[in-house]
């Protein structure tokens, strides 16, 4: 099982306004949705689970509710249509039906009730241009049922909310305990931090893949810049092989089990300590591959990064 950690607990707003950084709208939707329908719609991604305060939840229920509803209309835009055509016995006067015309998977018919006899209708059965159409009302309740299977195929992904931490490192601890619940110790836990919304279906694949014979992989970019030592913070102590220093990405990826052990070693004090994701795993001596990352897959830190996304949504 391969499940998505999303984090989102976070409520600070360096960026400015009241509205933490992962829920302000871009394109209509919340910086959130971008990388949640990535995870929705990847075929690998078993589960969802998100960690999100609790004066957060019933906007961000409601955003994935909007979310799975338009995914599903792409991937079945036939369902709409079925719904829109589930006429209950009760509903044979409709408008539609009046003006004769109803459209069953993209074949019109034309339907005028001049032509319909009373015992037609009662039988439920319409004879249009010597084609017979069955119109039973338990095959139009099916149409409505076929709809909701489509909706609940995306939905069911979706686990739950998990408690948001003191800091980074102990929210993904609660995550973590919550998967925990209905997922096993080798399965694999991807974290992922909420204001990534670039994320790239290819890039999960990549990590999924590199972490499989290990015990997790984590994205990394080249250093561009020369890097230096420096022990007092006032002077440079040493030079770094920039060829040898790499900078860590997101999506990080673990076995549940053995990252969750060596998260939960670090309590009580030094989990406050950890900055990356995947320290405790490095210092619990895990097998952790690395692959390249992906330099359109940054983090909304500032509100330049903000601009940039918005720019690239409009583009």
């Amino acid at each position: 099982m391969k499940i998505a950690l999303i984090l989102s607990g976070g409520t600070g707003t360096r960026i400015g306004g009241e509205v933490p950084k992962q829920y302000i709208q871009v394109g209509g939707r919340m910086v959130i949705s971008y990388c949640m329908e990535t995870f929705l719609l990847h075929r690998e991604v078993d589960a969802v689970q998100i960690v999100a305060h609790p004066d957060w939840r019933k906007e961000l229920s409601e955003e994935l509710d909007r979310l799975v509803s338009s995914l599903d209309r792409e991937k079945h835009p036939e369902s709409g249509d079925l719904s829109r055509l589930a006429q209950r016995s009760d509903g044979l006067s409709d408008p539609n039906m009046q003006e004769g015309k109803a459209e069953i998977h993209g074949a019109k018919l034309e339907k005028r009730i001049d032509n319909l006899s009373g015992s037609d209708m009662q039988e439920g059965k319409t004879e249009v241009r010597g084609a017979k159409l069955e119109l039973r009302t338990d095959s139009l309740s099916n149409l409505d049922m076929q709809e909701e299977k489509c909706v609940g195929k995306l939905s069911k992904k979706f686990r739950g909310f998990s408690a948001p931490g003191e800091n980074r490192q102990l929210s993904i601890l609660n995550g973590l305990r919550d998967i925990s619940q209905f997922a096993s110790a080798e399965d694999l836990v991807m974290v992922h931090d909420s204001a990534r919304p670039c994320l790239s279906g290819e890039l999960i694949s990549a990590c999924f893949a590199a972490a499989e014979k290990c015990d997790g992989a984590i994205p990394v970019l080249p250093m561009k810049d020369t890097v230096y030592l420096s022990d007092g913070g006032n002077r440079i102590s040493s030079l770094l092989n920039r060829d040898r220093v790499v900078a860590g990405q997101a999506p990080e990826v673990f076995r549940l089990g053995a990252y969750l052990k060596a998260c939960e070693d670090l309590l009580p004090e030094k989990i406050y300590e950890i900055r990356g994701s995947t320290e405790p795993a490095i210092m619990a001596g895990m097998d952790i591959a690395i692959l390249p990352g992906d330099e359109r897959n940054f983090k909304i830190t500032t509100a330049e990064d903000l601009i940039r996304f918005r720019r690239i949504m409009e583009d």
